[in-house]
């Protein structure tokens, strides 16, 4: 898909539950649905798009670019099927099919927020205290250099 060519696929029987999901790239819209609500919006996309109209055991969702920076911002699920496929479907094996709906569900979640920053060798050379064990052996040994140094005159 390029520029602002729009695809709309009309699926008549059985299909993988979200076959879609791999054409999930920043500027590209993509829909999954059961029926033409949303359209109006992926027709309004300025850019390029692809939707299906599945039948209503796959997954339904849309990744509209306009909403956010980041995929989690983007990608609206309605309706994830309750189990994982095992029979295959066309040429896709229920395992493709699975990892399909994992990595739908991968690009969908929020990230969990970040631990706060551990404080700085400096930082804590200064408060006094011994700072944490550090991982990182450069970490390690900044940690003992300012731990042999005698800092309290600069202050």
């Amino acid at each position: 898909l390029d520029g602002t060519q729009k695809i709309v696929l009309v699926v008549r029987g059985p299909c993988a539950p979200a076959a879609l999901v791999r054409l999930i790239t920043p500027g590209t819209f993509v829909m999954q649905a059961t029926d033409g609500a949303g359209l109006d919006r992926f027709a309004a996309w300025d850019g390029p798009g692809i939707a299906a109209l599945t039948p209503e055991s796959a997954a339904r969702f849309t990744h509209d670019p306009a909403r956010g920076a980041t995929p989690w911002e983007r990608i609206a699920i309605e309706f994830l099927p309750a189990r994982d496929p095992r029979a295959s479907v066309g040429g896709t094996s229920g395992a493709q099919q699975s990892e399909e709906l994992r990595q739908l569900r991968q690009l969908a979640a929020r990230p969990e927020s970040p631990p706060a920053p551990a404080p700085s060798p400096t930082t804590a050379a200064a408060s006094g205290p011994a700072a944490p064990a550090a991982t990182d052996p450069a970490d390690k040994l900044a940690a003992w250099l300012l731990a042999q140094a005698d800092l309290s005159d600069l202050g």
